[in-house]
Parts: C-alpha cells; sequence; structure tokens
C-alpha cells in the first residue's frame, strides 16, 4: 500500500514552486500520504486530496521577499560593491544562519507529529536536507534552480569575469570612491572569505545534530534539466537524475506565429535591473520588431519606465504576463537568465539572449551559449549603457535558423526525459509497505 508519509518543502517563489506543481499532484495521484509546505499564494493550484498544505510562517515568506541586506533605491551607489564584498557575504550568511535555525525548530513539531518516511525538498531549502539527516529520513532533493556551493569552478570565472569587472567600471564612473578600498579584490580572496562566513549556517547544526559534513547530501538527487545542460555549469555529478521537463499547457499554445522580442528582469526589479531594462530599450527601441517588457510586481517601476517611453510605439509595458503565452509568441527571449524561465522558452522553442546578474543566472548563460540555444552578453558595459551587443545578438539570432533548430533538439530531449516520471519512480521504489 502506498499509504507512506511524505513532507515536500519547497522555496516559496514563482520559480521554485510552479515547475514542481506537477510532480507534487502526482506524488498525491499515487496514493502517498502528502504534506506540502508552501505559502498560501501557491495553495490554490495543489489539487489532490492526498495532498494536505501546510503554508509557512510569514516571518520565513518575508525573508524570501527580501533581496539584499542593504541595497538602496540609488543608482549612484555600486551594486557589486555592496553585494559582493564582506559586509553584504556576512550579512547572507548570519541570514541563511538564523533562517535554518527557524526552519529546523519550525518543522520539528510537523515530524513528530506525522513521522514522514521520506522528505522531498527543493535542493535550496536546505532544513530537509538537515531534518532528514537527523531523524534518519529517507531524502530527495529536487535542483529545481542552480546551486551556488556545487560549482567552484565556475564561481571563479564569473567572480573575475563579472564581479570584478562591474566593480572595475563603477569605479571609472565613480560611484566608489577612490578612498573607498575593496575589503575584497580579488577571488581568492573572496573564496577564503565567503568559506569562513558560510560555516555560521553550519556551526550550530554540528552541536544539534553531532555530524562533521560541510554539505549535507540527499540520497538522490533529481534535477530537472539534462545532462548536457547540467554538465555545463556544474562539476557536481555524483548521484544524479535528469527529469528534463515539460508542461500540458504546450497543448493549449501556438508556436508557429513568432515576431518580436520579449524582455524580462525577473518578477522583482531592483534599481539596478531598472538600469540595465533602460539600457536594452534605448539599444534596440530603434529596430523594426515589437518588444514586449515585464516589469515585475512594482507598479512605481512600470509607472516611471512607462512615462520614459510613451511615445516609443513598438515598445509595451506589462506588470505581470502570461509567460507561456509571451514566449510563444516571440521570436526572441531576452533576460537575467533565470532557470525557471529558461525551461519554459526551451518548450516555447524560443532562442535566448541573456545578461546575468548573479551567480546563478551566469550559470544557466554558460548552459545556453554551450549548447547553442542562444547568447550571453559578456560585455559588461551593458550595465552602463555603452554596448551594441543586444541589438547585435538579436541580429545574430534573426540571421539564422542555428539556434530554432537546436532548441527543438533540446526541447525533445527535456519533453522525453520528463515522460520517464523518475521521481515517482524512485518513490515507488524506495516506499515502506
Amino acid at each position: 500500500m502506498k499509504n507512506n508519509t511524505i513532507f515536500f518543502l519547497t522555496i516559496p517563489l514563482y520559480g521554485h514552486v510552479f515547475p514542481v506543481l506537477d510532480v507534487i499532484n502526482k506524488v498525491g495521484k499515487e496514493g502517498y500520504n502528502t504534506y506540502c509546505f508552501v505559502n498560501d499564494f501557491f495553495a490554490e493550484y495543489i489539487k489532490n486530496d492526498n495532498v494536505s498544505v501546510i503554508c509557512y510562517p510569514e516571518k520565513v515568506i518575508a525573508n524570501f521577499n527580501t533581496k539584499s541586506s542593504n541595497l538602496l533605491e540609488d543608482e549612484h551607489i555600486s551594486y557589486y560593491h555592496l553585494n559582493y564584498t564582506s559586509n553584504n557575504i556576512e550579512w547572507s550568511a548570519i541570514s541563511s544562519k538564523y533562517l535554518y535555525e527557524y526552519m529546523y525548530d519550525y518543522m520539528m513539531k510537523y515530524v513528530k507529529k506525522y513521522n514522514p518516511q521520506v522528505i522531498i525538498y527543493d535542493s535550496l531549502a536546505k532544513w530537509g536536507g538537515l531534518l532528514a539527516k537527523k531523524f534518519n529520513i529517507h531524502s530527495i532533493a529536487i535542483e529545481v534552480a542552480t546551486d551556488i556551493e556545487e560549482a567552484n569552478c565556475f564561481y571563479e570565472k564569473f567572480y573575475n569575469e563579472v564581479v570584478l569587472e562591474e566593480i572595475r567600471l563603477d569605479e571609472e564612473q565613480g560611484k566608489i570612491k577612490k578612498n573607498e578600498l575593496l575589503e575584497i579584490n580579488n577571488w581568492n580572496e573572496f573564496l577564503e572569505y565567503y568559506d569562513k562566513v558560510q560555516m555560521y549556517v553550519y556551526r550550530k547544526f554540528k552541536t544539534l545534530m553531532n555530524f562533521n559534513e560541510r554539505k549535507i547530501l540527499p540520497d538522490k538527487l533529481f534535477v530537472y534539466s539534462t545532462r548536457n545542460l547540467y554538465e555545463s555549469y556544474s562539476n557536481h555529478m555524483k548521484n544524479v537524475e535528469f527529469c528534463g521537463y515539460d508542461s500540458n499547457i504546450l497543448s493549449q499554445l501556438d508556436l508557429k506565429e513568432k515576431s518580436g522580442a520579449y524582455v524580462t528582469r525577473g518578477t522583482s526589479i531592483d534599481y539596478y535591473s531598472q538600469n540595465i531594462l533602460r539600457n536594452i530599450l534605448s539599444e534596440i527601441k530603434s529596430m523594426d520588431i515589437n518588444i514586449d517588457i515585464t516589469v515585475g510586481n512594482d507598479k512605481k517601476v512600470m509607472e516611471r519606465l512607462s512615462a520614459e517611453y510613451e511615445h516609443v510605439r513598438n515598445i509595451h509595458f506589462y506588470n505581470f504576463v502570461d509567460q507561456w503565452k509571451m514566449l510563444a509568441n516571440h521570436e526572441i527571449f531576452i533576460s537575467h537568465g533565470g532557470l525557471s524561465g529558461v525551461r519554459e522558452a526551451i518548450l516555447c522553442e524560443t532562442p535566448m539572449i541573456v545578461y546575468p546578474s548573479n551567480y546563478h543566472d551566469y550559470q544557466v548563460g554558460l548552459a545556453i551559449e554551450r549548447n547553442n540555444i542562444g547568447i550571453m552578453i559578456k560585455d559588461r558595459k551593458l550595465s552602463h549603457g555603452n554596448t551594441c551587443e543586444v541589438k547585435n545578438a538579436i541580429y545574430k539570432i534573426l540571421s539564422t535558423d542555428r539556434y530554432t533548430k537546436k532548441i527543438k533538439e533540446v526541447k525533445e530531449e527535456f519533453t522525453d526525459l520528463y515522460k520517464k516520471d523518475k521521481i515517482i519512480s524512485y518513490l515507488n521504489e524506495i516506499r515502506i509497505n
């Protein structure tokens, strides 16, 4: 009998929850007694009698809505100097420590009450792995987004090519005062300090749980990707299963009539992303293509950018859109490189242009470029408005069918893998009778 109790621990963000909704509902359909931890916004999408929704406390939701410790709405401040020097790295590590401690204590009562046999968790919801380790529960991690801890060799490339170059450009433009010395100014110093502050996260759990591992590894890791894409941004291949991706929404979309570009920088737009949007638009507004832009949940950003471009007829702004339809209707997808949107673009056969801001985006950009399904913009001058790379990338993609042919091949691999239902098969294999 499939009456085992399963906990499903999510990260309460769009790009983390929507990709796993299908498997959450499938676990319920298989007859497993499932408790899904999420926020109330996503609860309505979970439609199975065997799945009980438990909403995370507001404190947890607020944590994920906070993007940075000290980012100000001031375009004259160096974004990368704030985010990648010691003050903010330490703040991030301490915040993670507090979150893990809180979630560990919060989840303890549910583990004791419902006695789960399996914990399935988003690979970034690391309290799932901690609880499984503590109570000797079988653990399954699902990597919906990329994992920063698994690929230091790529992080070095990102730090040198993006972070230090952006800081250099900010220094040239006076966003960093000459007497304001960088606290960390090379890769080795960064890595040394990063490792040091990350120990904040693990110190308490070493005492609580009597273990010495630096990382908490699941019994099995499932990745919503293909091997070729994953190998482009990660060197962690042990005990990994590739699930691909698919959606029944595709049957409702027409992929034959495509034109123009769809542009987004994600759900939340900070001042840095606003400037990038401005610079992209100033570069491509004169092109003879339709440009649709989503600016996320900030109405002020919407009003500001709409006012700036109100007389430009081929540019249209939206707060929120049906991204599947947008991707189905456009020839090109220009984004920061969020993996959820990239998977959707692959299924909609829409080549991509990526300008990454953080490491996760950079990993995705590498995968897109190395698999010939799009172009990653490398010239960091785009952050400051001095480049033609976006326009050149658009012309390059539109001038050949190379990218669309390749993306159709990748799509086929994604959908073929997804049909195998590897997570459900594994659950049935390990279930306790």
